[in-house]
């Protein structure tokens, strides 16, 4: 190999080293990494309703981010459902997928996909949780600061909690009756509208009274007469969700029938989420965009809701994606029925009404069943370990390269420096002059051991880099 050709190569060797360990480097480098979570909930007999939140991820930084062409698909016991959306500003969207016969031992086949995205945003098994949420519950009345009399009195509010600048429903369940002409009259406290101020029992034992609250901190005296002379007296303040949706809906839906909802916002609001559960599951669910319509300043929101079977549900909605799992804050449940549930007897308007009222809706808990983000980082890692160890390999491999140029450069210096001794017995003073001159040039061992110790030093110095990336 002539000098001039050692050395392009010598030259050329960590060029090339060094663009390969960029290129290594570069394979499985952290970007913008778009990844969704699947939270999921119990079953229904008619499938799932399963949220879906969109990240993206930028240097470890996770933030919610709308992401249009989502495609859904589940697989289990051999049966397929898919569904197609969008997410919406908050990265939520709700997916409903009819997967039916499902119980406590299915597993969900589940993979979210995205337009543009060549992986999936997030993919894997969920094990199916089927655990009682929403059921009956003791604590359902308001709790009293006085109770005094002959006639024990207990307050119920329709959905449990009253709306601020909204009419709900109170009930008032008297025992020990029957009670001839009894009367219930309402003395509320400033902040409380009660329209009409005393009702009788529409059904034996219930009383309806509608009232407004007009600010988060109310209370009423209530005031029970008899016909006989009886009398009880209940005091004490009722539950407010100040900022909660208000649920504009029937009480009682035929079976297997849409119906409409509406609801309405004490203050502006652009989402609304809401969902259908029953005491077994997530029924169904969907984010809803707030407006106002002309003339009305109201913010509202509406839908109609699918065909469902008999039954009693709860019409959960919040402003917060998760607020519906402890139904805490802003978030309300407003029970309904559905045909004739085999516990309810009582099919009129005020039988089903203390039917409810005794029936709030407790919370609706959701867990996050995959992670997107994990598994695509543990593939972006793998890929990285491979790009790590291809730009090592070429350090090594351009650093055995050099220490070969440079012994085929030191093994031809020492050739020529023997070929000019085995002249010297004839050469001239002159000539020896050239000789040295000559060796000078071509360098000794000395250089030659520098200079591959310098070779070695550099590539060991990337190689220290590569490794700390």
């Amino acid at each position: 190999m002539t000098p001039s050709r050692r050395r392009q190569l010598m030259i050329a060797a960590p060029l090339l080293s060094v663009a390969t360990l960029m290129v290594g480097l570069r394979v499985g480098a952290k970007d913008a990494t778009r990844s969704a979570t699947v939270v999921a909930a119990p079953p229904t007999s008619r499938g799932i309703a399963w949220q879906i939140v969109t990240y993206i991820d930028d240097r470890a930084v996770r933030e919610v981010a709308p992401v249009r062409g989502l495609v859904v698909t589940a697989r289990s016991g051999g049966r397929e459902a898919t569904w197609r959306g969008d997410s919406n500003v908050d990265g939520v969207a709700e997916a409903w997928l009819p997967l039916e016969g499902l119980n406590a031992t299915s597993v969900v086949d589940i993979e979210v996909r995205a337009d543009g995205e060549a992986e999936p945003l997030a993919g894997g098994q969920v094990h199916v949780r089927e655990e009682p949420w929403g059921p009956e519950r003791s604590d359902v009345a308001a709790r009293p600061t006085k109770k005094t009399g002959d006639i024990d009195l207990e307050v119920l509010v329709d959905g449990e909690r009253l709306v601020p600048g909204f009419p709900v429903s109170m009930w008032v369940h008297t025992s020990g009756g029957p009670h001839e002409g009894l009367e219930i009259t309402a003395k509320p406290e400033p902040g409380l509208r009660v329209e009409p101020s005393s009702a009788k029992p529409c059904a034996p034992g219930w009383t309806e009274l509608v009232v407004t609250a007009e600010a988060h901190v109310v209370g009423v005296t209530l005031e029970a007469h008899t016909a006989s002379g009886q009398t009880g007296t209940w005091f004490g303040a009722l539950p407010v969700a100040p900022g909660a949706f208000h649920v504009s809906m029937d009480r009682h839906l035929e079976a297997q029938k849409p119906a409409k909802v509406v609801l309405l916002a004490p203050n502006p609001r652009k989402i609304a989420y809401l969902e259908v559960d029953d005491a077994r599951g997530r029924h169904f669910a969907a984010a809803l965009d707030v407006r106002t319509e002309p003339g009305d300043p109201t913010p509202r929101a509406a839908l109609e809701l699918p065909p469902l079977p008999d039954g009693l549900y709860w019409l959960a909605v919040s402003g917060d994606t998760r607020g519906t799992d402890a139904m805490l804050g802003a978030a309300i449940a407003k029970p309904f029925v559905v045909g004739k549930p085999a516990a309810l007897s009582d099919t009129s308007a005020c039988g089903v009404g203390a039917f409810l009222a005794k029936n709030p809706g407790s919370r609706f808990l959701k867990w996050d069943a995959l992670d997107g983000l994990s598994s695509r980082r543990g593939r972006e890692a793998a890929r990285r370990r491979i790009g790590l160890l291809i730009g090592v390999l070429s350090l090594l491999v351009a650093a055995m390269i050099e220490a070969v140029l440079i012994g085929q450069g030191a093994k031809e210096a020492r050739e020529q420096v023997a070929a000019a001794l085995a002249d010297a017995d004839d050469a001239t003073d002159a000539g020896a002059e050239a000789r040295r001159q000559h060796i000078a040039r071509t360098g000794g061992a000395g250089n030659v051991v520098v200079g591959l110790l310098l070779a070695l030093l550099g590539f060991g110095l990337l190689a220290a880099f590569a490794a700390t990336r």
